[in-house]
């Protein structure tokens, strides 16, 4: 289960694609009228992923960086060992169960308000986020 985002083209296009998500999103929010609730949202979802994007690109790229390529190298052929995937496995277990978390959180928090598209909104991505889980927990027995 190697990260596909881990040499510099790939991590150039992730930081430039930020950079428009999060400009793009911030532009058409601003431009918006108030009372466009659900467009606000998706630009501001726009903006938050961008900014994730962006965040993710540039600390990948000064570590690469400060570390070199040649120790840049050596740690991505350590995670493709057999104990780099288990370490990645439970990174990966973990990073699903935040991910409901928060899901189920939104959704309590929707149901609260009586908002019922998000609250559909978030019962849809928490059935997607158990099944990725789930494809992911099936391939990663198959590799091992």
């Amino acid at each position: 289960m190697k990260c596909k985002l881990t040499d510099k083209k790939s991590l150039k296009i992730l930081l430039i694609a930020g950079l428009v998500l999060m400009a793009v999103g911030a532009i058409v929010g601003y431009l918006l009228p108030e009372e466009a609730h659900l467009a606000t949202s998706i630009a501001g979802m726009a903006s938050g992923v961008g900014s994730s994007f962006t965040l993710i690109g540039g600390v990948m790229l000064l570590r690469r960086w400060r570390l070199g390529e040649a120790r840049a190298r050596d740690a991505e052929l350590a995670m493709t060992d057999e104990r780099g995937m288990a370490v990645a496995y439970k990174a990966q277990s973990v990073a699903a169960i935040a991910a409901i978390l928060a899901m189920i959180a939104m959704m309590l928090v929707a149901l609260v308000r009586g908002d019922e598209f998000y609250a559909l909104m978030g019962s849809v991505l928490l059935i997607a986020v158990a099944l990725i889980k789930l494809a992911a927990w099936y391939i990663y027995n198959r590799t091992m």
